[in-house]
């Protein structure tokens, strides 16, 4: 099947069956063991067509107009019935996680919730926590009666959902009709519903018939308990109500601010109450956990715990992508992309959060970020679009990548000069490490072109593999020099030996790439070492200028088919010019060798000097108008697809 989305995302019903039927993964997300926020966000689904809610999703929000007694301002929009059914772990949203290889099954009592501000989420959250002590139980999980909300402080979200919660009870005129006594302080809320079954009935009415009875008196009274008690971001350990252990903690917001998420005392008390004082003092006999936040940067607990694997998780910023105007080469002036229009936008909540006042929301953040102030478009990046790193501080943009077809390129091979870098793991085993294997062409005006790439977890014998193979690919399409480069530093001197036994053996011929010299530098050795102290920010930052001048170009086929491709792009996206993000650094380190090889420019090919009609043979400019959605169907025969 050819799926109608240009990433490979099931979209439609029809689509996620079949996906789910062949045990279909969106390529990005195949045989990749790491998955980072910024995946998910790339790779976010907003529309949600191929989703119907489930009964407990539909009667939890029709709870909620109860409980206001009117219809609510805006119309719930189908992200919030998939929000309420990810906390319920219904198997409606199973096929979400299935597509982006995440074992629901094994996860789904620990569900991760990133979204944008104006979402309503702690409005859900509160309505839960009524619906819960209303029902006695949480769908999907089972019965319930005492939890934990845990927020960044006790006298700051804690209090503020508390007093959120008495509110919303003192309001309604359904839920004071639902419960026979109440207790509401900063830090608690215990409520005890009124009897429902012909048991509590009838334990009910035989105790109140007694002379002097009171309702604190009826047998079974307590079994109608329901009690939250919130914690600050410290403490927890050996939280009981009575014999009681929780059955449920809710995290929310646990960072309080920009400030406390770089605290590395902050963050530890965190990891702490969530893993030791929370984790530990859950009931054994069965629990859920919900962590609702924003993310900072790799390392805060909301973010570590998605790519560690450990919760299930779920992303909704404001938008799919935000609604850009047209974008210009800053050198050229050439339009890279035009604006978005209405119909390409994909609302969270398409009811508020409009496609005219996004626009005109990021159109003032540009303005500011054009006159030098740029926390405008860092605060609509990180709290309503969900990104750790905003798009206007990385190092490498995504205006600054150049997508185009490679074929050209590979048929006139001749023409190139051939590369391939590498950075190698040393790890005999597939550790933690990945392992990057890159081959460029190199064109007569100095350009890069980055043909295919391995950058994945691998033993020493599986790299020294793919670069075999790699070397083999740029011989069979022509490449007249074809050199490895091996990075030399400390044991990875060890490498050259290793890799020239594994050529050997195969009876083929190693040349590896020199050091480019330093003014008055003879270099006389093999490989290649690290310049800047070993600094990998300093080493990129020696190719971002080419970047900057439209000289890199990648391949267009592996924008969204090739699982290495997905490593490296995150890895680009989460750099800014001070730093590195992002948990792995090995595709980076792949590209910033590229200007520490002597590279030998070829000549000008002939036939670019007498060009038919004088119009010069140029793969850049041939082959870049095809279209995401055409790469997408050329990729039919990678074997991805039925």
């Amino acid at each position: 099947m050819i799926l109608s989305d240009p990433k490979g995302i099931p979209r439609t019903r029809e689509e996620m069956k079949w996906a789910v039927d062949t045990g279909y993964i969106i390529p990005a997300f195949k045989d990749k063991d790491e998955i980072t926020v910024e995946m998910l966000l790339d790779y976010v689904d907003l529309k949600l067509d191929w989703y119907t809610p489930s009964v407990n999703a539909i009667m939890f929000i029709s709870f909620i107009r109860l409980c206001i007694g009117e219809e609510p301002e805006n119309l719930n929009p189908k992200a919030h019935y998939f929000f309420v059914d990810c906390m319920f772990q219904s198997e409606e949203v199973k096929p979400y996680y299935q597509v982006r290889n995440m074992d629901f099954d094994t996860l789904k009592g620990n569900t991760l919730i990133l979204s944008t501000r104006e979402f309503s989420k702690s409005t859900i959250l509160a309505y839960m926590i009524l619906y819960m002590a209303d029902q006695g139980e949480m769908p999907g999980f089972g019965k319930v009666n005492f939890g934990m909300y845990v927020s960044d402080r006790m006298d700051g979200n804690v209090k503020t959902t508390m007093r959120t919660i008495e509110d919303l009870y003192l309001g309604s005129k359904y839920l004071q009709s639902r419960f026979e006594w109440t207790h509401f302080t900063d830090s608690a809320i215990e409520m005890i519903r009124k009897p429902r079954t012909k048991q509590e009935i009838k334990a009910y009415n035989d105790h109140m018939s007694k002379k002097g009875a009171r309702e604190d008196g009826v047998p079974g009274r307590m079994k109608r308990r329901f009690k939250v008690q919130g914690l600050g971001s410290s403490g927890g350990r050996g939280s009981r109500s009575g014999l009681d252990r929780p059955q449920f903690a809710i995290f929310d917001d646990m960072v309080a601010n920009e400030k406390d998420a770089y605290s590395k005392a902050v963050l530890s008390a965190i990891d702490s109450t969530i893993e030791a004082d929370v984790g530990s003092s859950l009931s054994g006999e069965g629990h859920f956990q919900i962590l609702i936040g924003t993310a900072y940067h790799t390392g805060d607990p909301v973010y570590k715990r998605v790519t560690e694997g450990t919760f299930l998780p779920v992303v909704f910023p404001k938008a799919e992508v935000q609604p850009h105007g047209d974008i210009y080469d800053e050198k050229t002036g050439e339009l890279i992309k035009p604006a978005m229009t209405k119909e390409q936008f994909v609302s969270v909540w398409p009811d508020r959060h409009t496609f005219e006042k996004q626009r005109k929301e990021y159109e003032i953040a540009e303005r500011a970020a054009k006159k030098g102030n740029t926390k405008k478009l860092k605060t609509l990046d990180q709290e309503y679009y969900v990104r750790v790193t905003s798009e206007h501080e990385r190092l490498i943009q995504d205006k600054h990548i150049k997508w185009i077809d490679m074929q050209k390129i590979k048929d006139n091979g001749q023409d190139y000069s051939w590369y391939i870098t590498t950075d190698y793991t040393t790890t005999a085993n597939k550790g933690s490490d990945l392992s990057g294997q890159f081959i460029w062409a190199v064109d007569w005006m100095d350009r890069w072109y980055l043909v295919d790439l391995v950058l994945e977890k691998q033993t020493i014998q599986e790299q020294y593999g793919s670069t075999f193979k790699f070397s083999k690919k740029a011989k069979g399409w022509g490449g007249y020099i074809n050199e490895v480069a091996v990075e030399i530093d400390g044991q990875q001197v060890l490498h050259l030996s290793g890799l020239q036994r594994f050529y050997d053996d195969n009876k083929e011929t190693l040349i590896l790439a020199r050091q480019k010299p330093k003014l008055n530098e003879k270099v006389t050795w093999d490989g290649i070492k690290s310049r800047g102290n070993g600094d990998k920010l300093w080493r990129l930052h020696l190719v971002a200028e080419r970047f900057y001048e439209g000289k890199v170009f990648f391949n267009r086929a592996l924008k969204y088919f090739n699982r290495g491709m997905a490593e490296l792009i995150d890895e680009l996206k989460m750099t800014t010019g001070t730093e590195i993000k992002a948990n792995h650094d090995d595709g980076l380190d792949c590209i910033s060798q590229m200007a520490l090889i002597d590279i030998l420019v070829p000549q000008m090919p002939v036939k670019e000097q007498t060009s038919y009609n004088g119009i010069v043979f140029d793969p850049v400019y041939s082959s870049n108008k095809i279209t995401d959605y055409d790469c997408y169907k050329c990729d039919e025969t990678r074997g991805y697809f039925n």
